[in-house]
């Protein structure tokens, strides 16, 4: 794996370089893993569209069907597709809406919003077990370097809703 150090990120590099970097080694990452994130999947009888879909959900608390379909682009039959799937299954519920019968509102079900919360910490658990092997100072930095990154994040994403 490539070495992250901050050698890694030269002095008048572009400045878009150090996110080209995180961007490709993330994918590396998974892709490298993929078999312990699929686990997860699996254990939940889920496909990847179908745990995008749900986090996108989740995220939003409820969606029309349609939006739901633009923001993953995806086809709006296939979406219809998966959410029945996921209604059948009991994780969400459909609810045409009052005002214009053509749009479909989905929102969880109880039991699915406590799925789909216990499942998010499972890609965490992944991860952790990932980090066991490491010694403690640099396991402790590793932690800190994602609390970090997830603050920015966070401020990225609340800049872009105001």
């Amino acid at each position: 794996m490539k070495n992250m150090s901050d050698e890694n990120v030269k002095p008048g590099s572009p400045p878009e370089e150090p996110f080209v970097k995180l961007i490709e080694t993330v994918f590396l990452f998974i892709r490298t893993y993929y078999p312990e994130f699929n686990e997860v999947l699996e254990k939940f009888g889920l496909n990847y569209s179908q745990y995008v879909a749900l986090l996108t959900l989740f995220m939003h608390g409820s969606l029309v069907e349609g939006e739901l379909a633009r923001m993953l682009h995806l086809n709006p039959s296939t979406m219809s597709r998966m959410i029945y799937a996921l209604e059948e299954r009991g994780w969400v519920r459909c609810v045409r809406d009052a005002s214009d019968r053509r749009r479909v509102v989905v929102s969880f079900t109880p039991r699915g919003k406590k799925r789909i919360e216990g499942m998010m910490r499972e890609p965490a658990r992944v991860l952790v077990r990932l980090t066991e092997d490491l010694g403690e100072e640099e396991r402790k930095r590793v932690y800190e370097m994602v609390d970090s990154i997830n603050r920015v994040l966070w401020l990225f994403i609340g800049a872009r809703e105001s």
